[in-house]
């Protein structure tokens, strides 16, 4: 595992309330839009200042990207840090790394700019297994209308042949939010890549969801170089405590398999 100077930052208290949306299946475009439709200026604007990072907790080398514009997988490009998202699809079948492919495009045409999360994202930060979802974080305003009932906007896909797609939006402590929107700004600026989220920030969202697996997983991207301290810092100042000590368990664990 990988550690830094330990940080003396206090968390303060905070409630977190991170989910997911679905919805019932609904027709997507059997041939996705060729050119990518540009965001709104509204969404522009609302994600403009988050375009330039600033500080040690800024996404950096921890977010990487891939150009899925070939339909040739073996043309694909993959930008440097992580393990990749090619590595991520390695241990998927088909079907997934068709949806992931086709949810992008469609996503891409409709100008909703979408960031990579769930199991695929902990692939490409260095432990891939099967997962058979695509998981996407998502501006709320780009991808859903409606005020007393909300809904997806007409076209968004919801899922590919058996593959469901699942969104998240920004929400939950002051941190994690920030943290989120620079990644969207990030997708907003490189429209025909697949982002995904810094590994910090995934910890955050695995270990709020607390299951099994998703515990499991942290304690995999621990194994693989997640950093330790920088890790513990950001979950920290996002103050659940319920993530805080299944984080702590993480450590331990991953600490008590290298040792073994």
């Amino acid at each position: 595992m990988k550690r830094s100077p330990k940080s003396n930052q206090t968390p303060p208290p905070d409630q977190v309330q991170v989910k997911a949306t679905t919805q019932s299946a609904t027709p997507v475009p059997a041939n996705p839009p060729s050119e990518a439709t540009q965001p709104s200026q509204g969404l522009l604007a609302e994600f403009a200042p988050e375009r330039r990072p600033t500080g040690s907790r800024a996404v950096k080398d921890k977010q990487s990207s891939l150009d899925l514009s070939s339909q040739d997988g073996a043309d694909m490009r993959i930008d440097s840090g992580g393990k990749g998202i090619e590595y991520a699809l390695s241990a998927v079948n088909s079907e997934v790394r068709q949806a992931l492919t086709h949810s992008h495009e469609v996503l891409i045409g409709l100008g909703i700019p979408h960031v990579l999360i769930g199991g695929l994202a902990v692939g490409a930060h260095g432990y891939a297994y099967a997962t058979r979802d695509v998981d996407y974080l998502v501006p709320e305003a780009a991808a859903f209308e409606g005020k007393l009932v909300i809904t997806f906007k007409p076209g968004v896909p919801i899922k590919v042949g058996k593959v469901a797609i699942d969104y998240l939006v920004p929400e939950g402590p002051e941190n994690v939010q920030r943290r989120m929107q620079e990644c969207i700004a990030k997708a907003i600026e490189t429209p025909n890549e697949v982002t995904y989220v810094p590994s910090d920030l995934l910890a955050y969202m695995k270990l709020k969801a607390g299951r099994a697996k998703d515990i499991g997983a942290v304690v995999e991207l621990l194994k693989t170089g997640m950093d330790v301290e920088d890790t513990r810092a950001f979950l920290s100042i996002a103050g659940n405590p319920d993530v805080i000590a299944r984080y702590e368990k993480c450590v331990r664990m991953a600490e008590s398999e290298d040792e073994s």
